[in-house]
């Protein structure tokens, strides 16, 4: 999946498998365009934000929100300790 801005579904729409990847471009530019010509509209999401006329949200945030997301449905296999 590619976490882009402008993406048709919300990332919570998303179920997480297990193989799946997660995609990131720099904060200037995004991900190239050829990437996401590869990749197809049907696998960009996007993180909501309760006011769309801002910007988007800086690269590490979304990559640590879309990560937790991603383990969390994963019910985080392979963890170490009880904790979440």
């Amino acid at each position: 999946m590619a976490v882009h801005d402008k993406a048709p579904q919300s990332f919570w729409a998303v179920r997480y498998a297990d193989g799946d990847g997660l995609v990131f471009g720099n904060e200037g530019a995004g991900a190239p365009g050829w990437l996401h010509d590869e990749m197809g509209e049907s696998q960009r999401v996007t993180i909501p934000h309760a006011n769309p006329e801002l910007r988007s949200l800086n690269l590490s945030t979304a990559a640590g929100i879309a990560t937790y997301e991603a383990l969390r449905q994963w019910g985080c296999r392979g963890r170490r300790s009880g904790a979440f």
